[in-house]
């Protein structure tokens, strides 16, 4: 049922096209990320010519390493599974529940899509729509000047051997946004909405567990100053 809407898109349908707006895709803050775990980041959609209709929303995310040298990978989480909502930890539809998500009060999981790419675990296909099954069809949301959540992208860092610093971007690569009006209708040529968007910035910490040789430097200084401490002890009288 996830990829109903999908489906839909490559039926044929009359429609007049709908006319281009300004949407505007954001990134939240700076995702900072220590070895070995994750975190979530969030992706907002808005407009800046007036309000904006559509049905429907399908996007890629990208990352990217810009800086550093580090030893694991930053990487988007598994697939969401709805029939394995215990499994391990993935992506998960937890935008759907969120009082500013674009598409609620009507989102359903059955229109929901999180899939990260095989092997290419650095880009993520995802999307949502209105497309209601009861009905067999579409119907607009309004987006206009506030900000409204678009997507969730649950991000891990994988370590291998020692952890060292990097700086990733997460860009939106590739993105459809369709009036109800054209949302049967799969040509890229007919109704989809004109948008801008930023990138987003991953900062990997390092890990703070010395070099060997660090070590043997500390001990020896740990040693120095012991020496030092017990000659001072035994030089001084007692009153």
């Amino acid at each position: 049922m996830r990829f109903l809407f999908l489906g839909i898109l490559a039926q044929l349908a009359l429609g007049s096209p709908t006319a281009l707006a300004a949407l505007v895709i954001e990134f939240g803050p700076t995702l900072v990320l220590s070895p070995n775990s994750s975190a979530s980041m969030d992706v907002f959609i808005s407009s800046d010519a007036g309000d904006a209709d559509f049905a429907f929303a399908e996007y890629r995310f990208d990352i990217a390493l810009t800086s550093g040298l580090p030893t694991g990978v930053v990487r988007f989480l598994p697939d969401l599974d709805i029939n394995d909502a215990n499994s391990a930890v993935r992506q998960t539809n937890s935008e759907q529940l969120a009082a500013n998500y674009v598409f609620s009060p009507i989102a359903s999981l059955d229109n929901f899509v999180a899939i990260r790419q095989f092997p290419n675990t650095v880009e993520l296909f995802g999307g949502d729509s209105t497309f209601d099954v009861n009905t067999f069809s579409y119907s607009n949301i309004t987006v206009g000047s506030d900000l409204k959540l678009l997507a969730r992208l649950e991000i891990e860092q994988f370590q291998l051997g020692v952890a060292a610093s990097g700086t990733y971007q997460i860009s939106l690569v590739q993105a459809k946004f369709q009036n109800a009006d054209q949302a049967n209708v799969f040509d890229d040529s007919l109704g989809f909405l004109a948008f801008t968007s930023s990138s987003g910035t991953i900062q990997v910490g390092a890990s703070a567990v010395p070099e060997p040789s660090s070590m043997i430097l500390l001990a020896g200084a740990l040693g120095v100053a012991g020496k030092t401490y017990r000659r001072r002890r035994i030089s001084t009288p007692s009153p």
